[in-house]
C-alpha cells in the first residue's frame, strides 16, 4: 500500500494546482478563430448603471432617503437583467461542467481540435451570480457514448477573475459537503 505522497510523486499527471468541482451551470462555447483568438481575454460582464452612477446625496428627510435607496436597487436590478439579456445570458442553457481555477470541462457534441481557442460563456451561481467570458485552449478532446469530453486550459485570465473562480469552486465544495452531511 502506497502512501498519498508517494502516490503523488508515482502519478505526476493527477496532480493538480487548483482544486475541482463538479457543477450544473448556465453554460454554452463558440470557437474563436485568427486576430479573436489572440486578442480576446477572459472577462466579467460589468453592468454599466454601476460604473457610472453617482452616490445618493443624504437627504434630511430619512424616511425619503430609503425610499430613494429602494428604487435605486430595483434600478439597479433591472439594468443587470437587460445587460444580460442583451448578452445572451439569460437563454444559457444549465450544463454539467467541471471547473478550476486553471480551466474546464464540458461535454460538446462535435470533436474540438486540441489548440483550438474557445470561448465559453457561463454564469458562476451563488449568492452573487457572475456571468463570465473565459478563454481558453483546448487540451482534450475524447470521444465518449454521448459525445466528446472536451478540456480546456484559460488563457488571458485576469487573477480577479481567477479568485472568482476560486471563491465558487470552495463555496461548492462546502456546499457538497453539506449535502453529504444531510445538513
Amino acid at each position: 500500500m502506497s502512501t498519498e505522497k508517494e502516490w503523488i510523486v508515482g502519478q505526476p499527471d493527477n496532480r493538480r494546482e487548483f482544486c475541482r468541482v463538479d457543477a450544473s451551470l448556465p453554460f454554452t462555447y463558440r470557437i474563436l478563430t485568427g486576430e479573436e483568438a489572440k486578442a480576446v481575454p477572459c472577462r466579467s460582464l460589468i453592468f454599466s448603471g454601476a460604473v457610472t452612477r453617482p452616490s445618493l446625496p443624504e437627504l434630511d428627510n430619512t424616511a425619503l432617503g430609503e425610499w430613494l435607496k429602494v428604487i435605486n436597487a430595483k434600478l439597479d436590478e433591472i439594468i443587470q437583467l437587460l445587460t444580460l439579456n442583451q448578452t445572451g445570458f439569460t437563454s444559457l442553457p444549465f450544463r454539467p461542467i467541471n471547473i478550476s481555477a486553471s480551466g474546464l470541462c464540458f461535454k460538446s457534441d462535435r470533436q474540438i481540435e486540441p489548440g483550438t481557442i474557445i470561448e465559453a460563456q457561463l454564469i458562476l451561481t451563488g449568492a452573487t451570480p457572475l456571468p463570465l467570458f473565459l478563454v481558453g485552449e483546448v487540451v482534450l478532446s475524447e470521444k465518449e457514448e454521448t459525445g466528446y469530453r472536451t478540456a480546456m486550459k484559460f488563457i488571458n485570465i485576469d487573477e480577479s477573475i481567477r479568485n472568482d473562480i476560486i471563491r465558487f469552486v470552495f463555496a461548492r465544495e462546502r456546499e457538497i459537503l453539506r449535502e453529504k452531511k444531510g445538513l
